[in-house]
């Protein structure tokens, strides 16, 4: 029993340094990683544990050492990669960049050099290189397997986790949904939205949706008093800015190719600046 206290102490303090680190490249500052965590504490300790669980597989496997570094690669993994996509994108590190995947590499050489490109290729071959070494050499757990107190571990651990989760939601510290995605992760930090995007994905379904109740809102919202009507032959005179066209311009980044469309050239800089 000693070593699983010994074990889960470890992997506390692993946590907490992971949780710093992952903060302080998120906030590119170690000063507003310490304010953060000052004005934030409870925040934190949740943020804390969540990476702390994953870890609590050690105590189901024999190769212990490989689990958790392998663990600790991938926490620190995703941490410097929002730290990355920070430096050229508000939007931070989400589950959703998986499926998105494909599309980035397309255009990673608009925000890579190929040098970039080849060292982080170098980079990742290593980190592979080092778990399979791991795997095969570091120590394995001798003798008889105490899976019981494994498991309990890990479900005493998940019910902590989940348990503490649920209550900071009902209670306002973390939010469920995010207004803002990028100050909500300086909120509430790295791990608890990254674990959030992974199940809270969209809007959910209202219960009462279906033909029935769109074919009562037709009714009472499409009456011809409340619809602007438009002559036979006519189209609405409808005009989309996309905010992205104008960026480049409004920063002062010298470009290539011209980002804002003829049509709109005309628009003076003072009135781009009001819309935006």
């Amino acid at each position: 029993m000693k070593a699983y206290v010994r074990l889960y102490l470890k992997i506390i303090l692993l946590s907490l340094f992971l949780n710093m680190l992952i903060e302080a490249v998120s906030r590119k500052s170690l000063s507003a990683m310490i304010r953060y965590i000052g004005e934030a504490p409870l925040v934190f300790l949740l943020n804390t544990l969540i990476i702390m669980l994953p870890f609590t597989l050690a105590f189901v496997v024999r190769r212990r050492v490989f689990t958790v570094t392998v663990v600790a690669v991938v926490w620190a993994g995703m941490g410097l990669m929002n730290g990355f996509l920070l430096t050229f994108r508000t939007a931070p590190f989400t589950a959703e960049d998986f499926r998105l995947a494909k599309y980035g590499l397309n255009m990673i050489t608009n925000y890579m050099s190929w040098f970039q490109i080849i060292l982080s290729v170098i980079d990742i071959a290593l980190t592979a290189a080092c778990c399979l070494y791991l795997w095969r050499k570091a120590p394995v757990e001798q003798g008889k397997a105490h899976y019981k107190t494994g498991v309990t571990i890990v479900a005493a651990s998940c019910a902590l986790v989940v348990g503490l989760t649920s209550f900071s939601m009902r209670t306002g510290l973390v939010a469920v949904h995010f207004g803002n995605i990028g100050q909500a992760f300086l909120d509430y930090g790295f791990p608890y939205c990254f674990s959030n995007s992974l199940v809270n994905t969209g809007i959910s379904k209202p219960e009462d949706y279906g033909s029935e109740l769109l074919d009562q809102i037709e009714e009472e919202s499409l009456k011809p008093e409340y619809v602007f009507g438009i002559g036979d032959n006519k189209t609405p005179n409808i005009i989309m800015i996309q905010l992205e066209s104008f960026l480049a311009r409004l920063s002062g980044n010298t470009i290539r190719s011209p980002t804002i469309p003829s049509r709109f050239s005309g628009i003076c800089p003072t009135t781009i600046r009001r819309a935006t």
